[in-house]
């Protein structure tokens, strides 16, 4: 007997073969009846259906193991000849199964008669050679589904790419489409980290520090992903973070900060130096980092990237957006270059200081304190808060969170003078 389960339920219905049709190379569309339903499916797939339907019983003495099972994830990444899902080709699939310790991997390079474009292969070193001897879709795509099963889905930008590919090839084929519960990381990064540059993968993960020296290899991206996704949902916001040092410049940073921070009267952990130990060497970020309003909530505060800073043999090299350097003065002593600038990111331009340059530390302190003038939260704005009166009185924000408050209307009205309530109240 074969069973069919609708996507989340633990309840079987009877399947009636009452048919097939064949097509390529000896595989089959299986024409079943599904509760008074006629439906396609493919035969290799009818396999993992009935392995299902023999375990009925034994999934069902054991609930509470299901239920924790909801812990596993599939993290999973596909290469294509292009953008479309309607007309390009996946020409590699891959997947990390996560259950408890346990990893699993699956993967597939696809075979397929259109000719990879160049920029194709230099991105991912797939040709036309690489895959003469693939399987093709028909054969791969079976086994993939198997594999992922109805787990949790994740990847970077799968609601929009790797889901419609994968379903287009479903439906080309005869096979049940793809609706497991899926989290994208692109949407999780937006929530997690709202004051990023952009969301694109290798962002993230200059961010948390992960290699990406294997980077649009499939297997490899879903390593990296897997890498995002556990750093995302365990609020990683980095915990490599610089509070004290005995080295010169680790120090200088950290006192400019600390300076900053006293001046300002924001939050302790408002201002942070972060060491990243990437594969070009050592570089450092210092960061604008709004912690959670009221404490303990569960809003998530951010963090957002002021500077990066580099030690290059006898230089220091600090990376900064180029409208920032438009604002504050360069030192006649530093040069500068442009970097080339990615998609509708912001422009970034490296300014270089030799070694122990006294002007680098009042460059520094410049771009903080621009960027600290420029910042604005994520949280929505509002009018004011419970303590209008006395801001009005003090002539200045007196919130407690002074980075969270930028979210204020009523705070920017004193900052331009205009104060509306208390004993120095100028606007009627």
């Amino acid at each position: 007997m074969l069973y069919s389960f609708s996507p989340g339920s633990d309840i079987p219905s009877v399947c009636e073969v009452i048919g097939y049709e064949e097509i390529y190379d000896g595989w089959a569309v299986i024409v079943i009846k599904v509760d008074g339903q006629t439906i396609n499916i493919h035969s290799s797939y009818l396999l993992e259906m009935k392995t299902r339907g023999a375990s009925y019983n034994r999934t069902l003495r054991n609930k509470k193991t299901v239920r924790t099972a909801l812990s596993t994830y599939v993290v999973f990444d596909i290469e294509t000849t292009g953008l479309s899902h309607f007309s390009d080709k996946i020409i590699e699939i891959a997947a990390v199964k996560y259950t408890g310790e346990h990893v699993s991997e699956f993967h597939e390079y696809v075979y397929t008669d259109d000719i990879i474009p160049v920029n194709i292969t230099l991105l991912t070193g797939i040709s036309n050679d690489t895959l003469q001897d693939a399987p093709t879709i028909d054969t791969v795509m079976p086994k993939f589904l198997s594999f992922i099963e109805d787990h949790v889905l994740v990847g970077h930008n799968i609601k929009s790419f790797d889901i419609p590919f994968i379903n287009k090839v479903c439906s080309d084929l005869g096979l049940p489409l793809v609706k497991n519960n899926v989290i994208d990381t692109l949407t999780l990064a937006k929530t997690k980290l709202p004051n990023l540059d952009n969301y694109k993968q290798p962002t993230l993960c200059d961010y948390y520090n992960i290699d990406t020296s294997n980077a649009h290899h499939a297997l490899f991206d879903c390593y990296m992903c897997a890498q995002i996704y556990c750093s995302l949902v365990s609020n990683n916001i980095k915990n490599d973070y610089i509070s004290a040092s005995s080295d010169p410049f680790e120090n200088k940073v950290l006192s400019i900060l600390k300076q900053i921070i006293v001046e300002k009267e924001l939050p302790e952990t408002g201002l942070r130096l972060r060491k990243n130990n990437g594969k070009n060497g050592i570089s450092y970020s210092v960061l604008i980092s709004e912690p959670p309003y009221p404490i303990g909530s569960e809003r998530l505060g951010g963090e957002q990237s002021v500077a990066k800073l580099s030690i290059i043999k006898d230089t220091y090299e600090i990376d900064v957006l180029q409208n920032v350097l438009d604002e504050i003065p360069c030192p006649n002593s530093a040069t500068v270059k442009q970097l080339k600038k990615n998609g509708n990111s912001p422009q970034h331009v490296i300014v270089t200081f030799l070694y122990n340059s006294p002007e680098l530390y009042n460059f520094i302190n410049s771009v903080i304190l621009y960027r600290l003038n420029h910042y604005r939260t994520a949280e929505s704005t509002f009018s004011c808060c419970s303590e209008f009166i006395q801001c009005s009185d003090a002539k200045k924000c007196v919130h407690e969170n002074k980075l969270y408050s930028t979210a204020c209307t009523y705070r920017h009205n004193l900052e331009n003078g205009r104060i509306f309530y208390g004993k120095n109240r100028n606007i009627d």
